[in-house]
């Protein structure tokens, strides 16, 4: 791996005046935007849906299956219309398919692991905040996900005692607590126009999250299999400048998306 950049933290202005607290959240409706939506309110901020003040702005691309690339372009052009400053959650998929990228790694839509669709879709998300903190969220999950995809899929089986082959690429995963941590440290001590990668500081491979399933859910035997990944994510950035790092144990992150089936399916 290729040694860590030294990043020095410089003082910046809050985005949101913490005793006069107003922000919009905004994006299709999915977990991430729910529960970041009840962290800032649990923080006392007031949520309002004007087109005033700071909007904290939810991009499903790279991460949700069912994200449309054109509606995601169109709530984000809105979302920042006129130069609105906040947050954009984004996803570290946009990198490059290498060893290990940060954030000055160049964003070329034509060397992701997207679809040219998608890829193109993020790059304009992106380029419609030109004055928002832009977190890149690594793999996100936790209580409310959807129920598609290796992990959904290894905890699903599991609950169900349902062993069956599992296979897909090593994740960097970010518990959906610590994306609403992120975007309420963003909100302290982010610079405009920067970018901050959000993930867990290690890929996880298929094997090791079935064992880690096993452990935190139920004991089942899963065959798993592997296939190329995407880069390690650097996120030292926004260790130094945010004082944020992922804190949800992976045993506690999946055991939390197991009680958010569980309670689901007693409630069908």
């Amino acid at each position: 791996a290729a040694p860590a950049p030294q990043v020095t933290a410089t003082p910046v202005t809050p985005l949101v005046a913490f005793e006069r607290p107003e922000v919009t959240v905004s994006g299709t409706a999915t977990f991430v935007r729910q529960h970041v939506a009840d962290a800032l309110a649990d923080r006392g901020l007031r949520l309002s849906g004007g087109d005033t003040g700071v909007v904290v702005h939810v991009c499903a691309l790279g991460w949700d299956a069912d994200a449309d690339p054109e509606e995601e372009v169109r709530l984000a052009r809105a979302a920042f219309a006129g130069g609105r400053g906040g947050v954009l959650l984004s996803s570290c998929r946009v990198y490059p398919a290498r060893k290990w990228v940060d954030e000055e790694t160049p964003v070329d839509p034509a060397a992701t692991p997207l679809t040219a669709n998608t890829a193109s879709a993020l790059s304009a998300v992106e380029s419609a905040a030109p004055g928002a903190v832009v977190l890149r969220l690594g793999e996100p999950y936790g209580p409310g996900m959807p129920q598609q995809g290796a992990v959904a899929e290894l905890v699903l089986r599991s609950s169900l005692n349902h062993p069956a082959p599992v296979g897909g690429p090593p994740v960097q995963l970010v518990h959906v607590r610590d994306v609403a941590q992120a975007v309420l440290a963003a909100l302290e001590k982010g610079v405009a126009g920067r970018v901050y990668n959000v993930a867990g500081r290690r890929r996880w491979r298929m094997r090791e999250l079935a064992e880690a399933v096993s452990k935190a859910v139920r004991p089942v035997h899963m065959e798993t299999s592997e296939s190329p990944g995407g880069p390690l994510v650097n996120v030292e950035r926004a260790s130094v400048e945010l004082g944020w790092r992922a804190e949800v144990t992976l045993d506690y992150g999946l055991h939390t998306f197991a009680q958010w089936l569980a309670y689901e399916s007693d409630r069908a």
